[in-house]
């Protein structure tokens, strides 16, 4: 049996349990899997924590286009993730890269799975990798670990007015059953509505380059 509690009048300080007796590690392997590491026990910062160490990294990739007057739009997909409630949220194409997979072949087999996206013709961002999650995830972005962004331009006569201020690739543009859940938005609205913080990082990156 095993168990992890915090000790009395210490919420900061942890005890773990194997077998009825009480074990002090420095740092706790608690998973390992394909994608990471998960640890427990003091962290470098020094404090006692959980910790991620992602294998290989991910990759996002920011679909924009540009209306005739000169306005950025934002591609993202408006979809529920588990992680981030029961209302929907709205984030670009992106995950984790696969064993074996460089962040190139990552990025394309991620915006066909969730954006319907053919991005063979995407390019890298420039600038350092991102750290998912600067308490809990453990990367070193000097070494090329954490999230890697590229972009994809979408010619605006590809799209469709779906809304006010929303727009849609028209059909024939995306083949999957994605489709309905890709809309591009005026960058202002995509960084207010969206809650995904790589998200914002990705078209912090974009518009670094765009502006």
């Amino acid at each position: 049996m095993f168990s992890i509690a915090p000790i009395q009048d210490t919420p900061r300080t942890w005890k773990v349990i194997a077998d009825g007796i009480e074990i002090k590690p420095q740092l706790l392997t608690i998973s390992s899997d394909p994608y990471g590491t998960l640890t427990l026990g003091l962290r470098p910062e020094g404090f006692h924590g959980w910790a991620f160490k992602p294998k290989n990294g991910g990759v996002m990739t920011i679909p924009w286009s540009k209306t005739p007057t000169g306005e950025i739009l934002i591609g993202l997909i408006h979809e529920h993730r588990p992680n981030m409630g029961n209302i929907k949220t709205w984030s670009p194409p992106g995950g984790f890269i696969d064993g074996g997979e460089s962040p190139t072949e990552a990025a394309q087999r991620e915006s066909l799975e969730e954006g319907g996206l053919d991005t063979k013709a995407a390019e890298k961002l420039p600038g350092l990798p991102v750290n998912s999650d600067r308490l809990y995830f453990t990367q070193d972005p000097h070494l090329g670990e954490g999230m890697q962004f590229f972009a994809m331009n979408i010619p605006f006569n590809s799209l469709e007015l779906v809304g006010e201020k929303e727009w849609k690739p028209k059909k024939g543009v995306i083949n999957h059953k994605k489709e309905s859940d890709l809309y591009f938005l005026p960058w202002r609205n995509a960084v207010l509505l969206s809650a995904d913080s790589l998200a914002l990082s990705g078209i912090t990156r974009l518009l670094s380059v765009l502006l």
